[in-house]
Parts: C-alpha cells; sequence; structure tokens
C-alpha cells in the first residue's frame, strides 16, 4: 500500500517536517528510472530518491547516500539552488509537489507516464523524456490543482454513506482496492458504505504506527497500518515513521527479488542443462544398445570386396548374399567408385571399436552429470536464504543477469528424430513451435521440409558439415519424416518440398506456420518414419 494517495498524504507531512530548513543543492541520476535530490542545510546532507519505474513508484529518503563519481549525470538544465519550501500533494490525485523558492517538482504517479516534471516559470523539464503533448496536457491540469501539505479531508465521505462503495470510488479513484479490501473485511463484506468505519481506516493511515507485513513463502512483503487486519497471515515488522517503514520495504523488497532472480537462473540453468544431458543420454544408449559394430562393418567390406564387379559407382545402396547365403541391403555412397565404397566400411570397422568406447565413457560422464544436477534441483528446494543461492550459483560459474538465449537449448519444443546415428532432425509441433524452429533455431544451410499443399510440420534436417551435401537418401528419409507429420500421413506417394534454410522466409503479418519459399525442390516419398531413424525424447 506504500503507493496509496493516503500513505503518500502522510509522507509528504512527515518530509516537510523532517526538511524544514533545507535548500535544494543538486539534482541528479545514477540509475535507469532514479532521480536523486540533494538536500543541503548547513553542514548535513541528506538525499530523496524518486522512484519513476512505473510498477514500483516511490519517492524514500536514503540513509548513508553518496554520489557515485562515474555515471553520473545532472538533471535539468534550468535547476539552481534553493531554498525548500514545502512538499505538497494534489487535493484527489498521486501528484506530489516539491516546491521551492523559485521552481517546483512534480512526481506524477500514473502508470507508464509516471514522471517528474521540474517547472521554472513557464518552462516545463521532464526527468524522462516523453511527447510534448503530454507535457502540454500536464501544464494544463496544473491549473486546476489544488495541492494541500496536510491531510485530505474526509468529509467528501460522508455524502456516500448507505451507499455502494463502489460509487464513491468511481468519484474518487484515490479510495484504491486496497482501501476498499480493508473496508470489506471490516464490514463483514458488505457493499454498502458505513462511512464512519471508513473515515477511521484512513485515520488509522494517518495517525497509527506501520508496519510491514512480511510473507515469506511468496516472498512479498506489504506495508499498512498495524490495525490493518488485510495481511493477518503474515509476520510483521513495526516502525514509528513512514519513511523507516518504506526504507524497510524497499530494502526486503530487492532481497525477494534478488532472490527470486538467482532461483530463476538456477531453474532455467538446470532445464537446459538436464534437456541437453538427456538428448546425449539418449543418443549414446541407442549407440550402445546396438553393440560394437566393426565386425559388421568389416564384414560387409569383405562382402562388398567379393562382389566388386557388381558395384558401379552412383549406386546407393545394393542387395547381396552375405556369406551363409543370405540377402542383405548394404548402403552405399553414389559419389564414390566401388573402391572407396569398400575402404570405407573397412575404416569404420578401424574405428569402431575406439569409437564405442569413447561413447561409453561418455555415458558414463553424463549419468555422472545428470545425477549431479538431480541433486542441486534437489538442493535448492530447501534454500530459503539469497547468499545460499548466490554462492550456488558462483559453484556453478552462474552470472546473475537473466538474458534471454535465442538459440539455445530448446530441441526440447521439437521432435527429434536421428538417422543413421549421425543426422539430427527437428520437428514442429504447432504452428508456434514450427515458427520458433524456422525462424530462430535453424540454421543458414540447414534443409527445411514441409508437405507440398498440405497442412503439416516445418522439419529441419541439421547439416554441422557444411562441406558435405546431403546424399539423396538422407533427402528423402527425411523427407519422409516431413510427410509423416501432416496431414498426408495417410497417403501413398507425396510430393515433399525441401529447400536450404536460407532460401525459407517469413514476412511481416503471415500467420503462425507460414513462410514463404524463395527456392524449392520437390521428393516423392511415402509418409513414414524409416527404419533407419530413431526417435528421442527427453529423460525424466
Amino acid at each position: 500500500m506504500y503507493k496509496n494517495y493516503f500513505y503518500l498524504n502522510r509522507e509528504i507531512i512527515e518530509l516537510n517536517n523532517q526538511l524544514r530548513g533545507y535548500f535544494f543543492d543538486s539534482i541528479f541520476s545514477q540509475f535507469k528510472d532514479i532521480l536523486i535530490i540533494c538536500f543541503k542545510k548547513d553542514d548535513d546532507e541528506i538525499h530523496l530518491e524518486i522512484s519513476t519505474n512505473p510498477g514500483d513508484p516511490y519517492l524514500v529518503l536514503r540513509d548513508n547516500f553518496s554520489r557515485a563519481k562515474k555515471n553520473t549525470i545532472n538533471i535539468f538544465n534550468n535547476f539552481n539552488t534553493s531554498k525548500l519550501l514545502a512538499f505538497g500533494i494534489a487535493e484527489n490525485d498521486r501528484i506530489i509537489r516539491i516546491k521551492s523558492k523559485d521552481y517546483s517538482l512534480y512526481f506524477s504517479i500514473r502508470g507508464k507516464y509516471t514522471n517528474v516534471y521540474f517547472a521554472f516559470d513557464d518552462h516545463i523539464e521532464t526527468f524522462k523524456k516523453i511527447e510534448e503533448e503530454v507535457i502540454s496536457k500536464f501544464a494544463e491540469e496544473l491549473k486546476d490543482i489544488n495541492f494541500i501539505s496536510d491531510f485530505r479531508e474526509l468529509d467528501f465521505i460522508v455524502k456516500y454513506n448507505g451507499k455502494e462503495i463502489s460509487l464513491l470510488k468511481n468519484d474518487y479513484p484515490i479510495i484504491n482496492k486496497d482501501i476498499i479490501q480493508e473496508y470489506r473485511i471490516r464490514n463483514n463484506n458488505i457493499i454498502i458504505l458505513s462511512s464512519q468505519l471508513l473515515i477511521d481506516i484512513l485515520y488509522e493511515i494517518k495517525h497509527d504506527e506501520i508496519a510491514c507485513f512480511i510473507d515469506d513463502y511468496n516472498f512479498m512483503v506489504k506495508l499498512a497500518s498495524i490495525k490493518f487486519k488485510s495481511f493477518l497471515d503474515s509476520k510483521k515488522q513495526t516502525f514509528r515513521t513512514y519513511q523507516e517503514a518504506l526504507n524497510f520495504l524497499i530494502k526486503k523488497k530487492r532481497y525477494f527479488d534478488r532472490f527470486v532472480n538467482s532461483k530463476k537462473i538456477i531453474d532455467k540453468y538446470l532445464i537446459k542443462e538436464k534437456d541437453f544431458i538427456s538428448s546425449k543420454l539418449n543418443r549414446l544408449k541407442v549407440l550402445l544398445d546396438k553393440g560394437e559394430q566393426s565386425e559388421r562393418y568389416k564384414n560387409i567390406a569383405d562382402i562388398l570386396l567379393t562382389n566388386i564387379s557388381s558395384l558401379k559407382k552412383g549406386m546407393d545402396k545394393i542387395i547381396l548374399d552375405d556369406f551363409d547365403n543370405v540377402k542383405i541391403e548394404i548402403k552405399l555412397d553414389p559419389k564414390l567408385l566401388p573402391k572407396q565404397n569398400i575402404d570405407n566400411y573397412y575404416t569404420r570397422s578401424r574405428g569402431e571399436k575406439i569409437r564405442f568406447k569413447k561413447a561409453k565413457e561418455e555415458f558414463d560422464i553424463a549419468q555422472k552429470r545428470f545425477s549431479f544436477l538431480k541433486i542441486i534441483e534437489n538442493k535448492i528446494k530447501s534454500i530459503n536464504d539469497s547468499k545460499e543461492l548466490e554462492l550456488l550459483m558462483n559453484e556453478l560459474n552462474l552470472k546473475k543477469d537473466i538474458k534471454k538465449d535465442v538459440k539455445g537449448n530448446i530441441t526440447s519444443k521439437f521432435k527429434t528424430y536421428l538417422i543413421d546415428d549421425k543426422y539430427y532432425v527437428y520437428v514442429g509441433k504447432d504452428g508456434k513451435t514450427n515458427d520458433l524452429l524456422t525462424t530462430k533455431f535453424a540454421k543458414q544451410n540447414d534443409i527445411w521440409f514441409h508437405v507440398r499443399g498440405l497442412p503439416g510440420s516445418h522439419v529441419i534436417l541439421r547439416i554441422e558439415n557444411t562441406k558435405e551435401n546431403p546424399s539423396k537418401s538422407l533427402i528423402k528419409t527425411t523427407a519422409s519424416i516431413a510427410a509423416f507429420h501432416s496431414k498426408a500421413k495417410t497417403a501413398g506417394l507425396v510430393p515433399v518440398s525441401f529447400a536450404q534454410k536460407k532460401y525459407v522466409v517469413k514476412k511481416k503479418g503471415m500467420a503462425p506456420g507460414k513462410v514463404l519459399m524463395l527456392k524449392e525442390e520437390t521428393v516423392l516419398v511415402r509418409p513414414e518414419i524409416p527404419k533407419n531413424c530413431v526417435y528421442f525424447s527427453s529423460l525424466d
């Protein structure tokens, strides 16, 4: 309730008592949305901080404040030292006037237009840049505003006695929702106004001690009269003055903000890391479940060597009898000569033992990493102190600022396939994830697929080696996946369009999932998930 009109009214009365006889010495800023006014009286110096943040406006006297040596700027060209005359507040609005002998400052709390205006003669400057039209309108309003330095008279409430309290709120928005809530709690939720009860509540704001009601579970702190019943479930700390209470509230809010911010950073990190490790474990598990393949590759190479006369460049596969007279299908690289295809399988055979051993080692390391992340995940559930979270962030080498990671590891938002244990394919799930996949995740040299002429998922074939051209069989396999994830899923042969991602654009105003292909090739395929494809799902 620190933004409530009547608490601001109480505050300006306190400030008039505390700053009587002081002079404006300087006005400057060193943080976004924060204006600092330095007042001096003899050798005494007091700083008033004004926050123009639309979501968190306030003015508060700062303890032990010193101006920074760098990144600080003086505000208002026409400012000069001048004697402070008085603080005042508009009779029916959250506009606080700080009047000096030579000029006036107006702190106007109005949502996104919250600002500080500096009025000197007929000229007005603003702390935050705004349109001239807004300044002119504010200047006109000032002509009709009556500013008061005492507590707002409450006789206007009496004429609404016996009427619905909403009528009073409509005519006097200074009776805001917090006051209405407190009134209804005390009046058994009856909406008919008892004027004396409401006046009693407002006089409590004027005279009583103030409490900060602290909700550690939801990381919230509220300011209200010590007698207020709206926050009885929270623990409270009492203060003699509004300034003491407000200083405590701001510090507590910042503490809670740091805690919540640190927790968000750690949670985001854990989600990202677990997703990455899960995908890696899935991929490695597929390889390990197949077992070590060196003998298989050597056997294929021997079969091809025995039948070398049947091989020709340009073939992408061949069916031959193995050494047990069982027919097998062997994949070939159509760009290679027969001898090169044979050598390729011998090379794979020799490297398989090393690859399998490395995969097993990586799997063990990934499992340990995943277990560590689960321990951290459980640990933060029991942490309720900001410093402990910051220590944990240091342990994990995390920065305190949350930055948008547009590409990041967002693969969990897509369906993921692995072709031939090597090529990753990502599939959008709906219009939103289709756009995310195509416009944010896909790289320029990736191959983009979509069924032709019918609704379907966007599909991306990730190209890690940009010097390698994808084979026809790889294109067909990916196209089959695209056809499977479309309205043509039950058809026979389906045309699928494909192109490099750099030739696929989304123009402003296009509906979710809609794109434009600047270049296009087409292939006819059957809608299916081919046997050489493995589907990945994240581990829990």
